[in-house]
């Protein structure tokens, strides 16, 4: 696949069986990684920068490792739903981006 939609392919393998492919999950294009960068930044901002504590940040990154779409094979470790790196989860103004009931984390 070409463009700036660059699917993830991971392959699970069972002792003594073929390889099976696990569905592929698309990662959001460059102008929507930009969109969603740009809506966060300027929600942030409007709310004062607000930062959360070393703590919930700690509870954060634990809850995104522990999740399907986190991408750590990437140079820097990223949600492969939204695109974020860790930056995104200091923001008390954001949340993660998978709907209710799987959402790991919410906004302050």
């Amino acid at each position: 696949m070409h463009g700036l939609l660059r699917p993830i392919m991971s392959v699970r393998v069972i002792k003594g069986e073929a390889p099976i492919e696990a569905p592929t999950i698309p990662e959001p294009t460059l102008v929507e990684l930009v969109l969603g960068f740009s809506k966060a930044m300027a929600k942030w901002v409007a709310s004062g920068r607000p930062v959360v504590s070393r703590e919930i940040l700690r509870d954060r990154l634990k809850a995104c490792r522990g999740c399907e779409f986190w991408d750590k094979r990437s140079l820097f470790a990223k949600c492969r739903k939204c695109g974020c790196r860790k930056l995104k989860l200091w923001m008390a103004t954001e949340q993660c981006p998978l709907p209710e009931p799987e959402k790991r984390w919410k906004a302050i």
